[in-house]
């Protein structure tokens, strides 16, 4: 700052100490960009291993499970003369459509 300003116009040694002291720091930019990277590696991280698995793998699993919740469901509405079951089994059809 103010100081530092001084010291360089006069030319004394304790300003080139100060001046070069605040050389060596990193910059308020550099560390914001470092802190970026690293706050994005880890989201990226954790969206990318979450419960250990991918996300499209988690995805699929959880798509074949619906997808057999939905057939199940209709079967049994249909030996049951339930519109109801047989209604809602189209209905979680469609949602394991939307994992697709």
């Amino acid at each position: 700052g103010l100081c530092r300003r001084t010291h360089r116009m006069k030319g004394c040694a304790h300003g080139q100490q100060s001046v070069a002291a605040a050389e060596s720091q990193p910059s308020h930019q550099q560390v914001d960009a470092q802190q970026s990277i690293a706050s994005d590696n880890q989201s990226q991280d954790i969206r990318i291993t979450t419960m250990g698995l991918p996300v499209g793998q988690r995805l699929m699993i959880l798509g074949v499970v619906v997808l057999a919740y939905a057939v199940s469901e209709m079967i049994i509405g249909c030996r049951m003369n339930s519109v109801t079951l047989v209604s809602d089994g189209f209905h979680n059809l469609a949602d394991a459509g939307g994992f697709a």
